[in-house]
């Protein structure tokens, strides 16, 4: 089960730039207002996974992304798919968290 599920908004976007994208942890509170809003922008979370691939966490990543949107990995293939374009940028954000806790 995802752990970061509390985490919502800036918070949860602050993770993003600290634990997956690596941003400096140290100067957290100059930045705070600087990240990316990663959980709410489609296009900011696009650059979550792109991180991801680049880490090679994708499996853990996909794994975590389809326990968030509830889909069982019986389901059929389209279901799946359907699922994971229809996840939402926060969902997409717990699930790259979710892989990093994991790696």
């Amino acid at each position: 089960m995802v752990t970061e599920e509390k985490l919502t908004g800036r918070e949860l976007d602050n993770e993003i730039a600290i634990r997956v994208m690596g941003w400096n942890a140290e100067k957290r509170a100059r930045w705070f207002s600087e990240a990316p809003c990663y959980s709410s922008d489609p296009r900011a979370a696009a650059q979550v996974e792109d991180r991801i691939n680049d880490l090679g966490l994708w499996r853990e990543y996909a794994s975590a992304l389809l326990e968030l949107t509830g889909t069982q990995y019986q389901s059929s293939l389209p279901v799946i798919v359907w699922a994971i374009v229809r996840a939402t940028p926060e969902q997409k954000c717990l699930a790259a968290l979710e892989a990093i806790n994991n790696a």
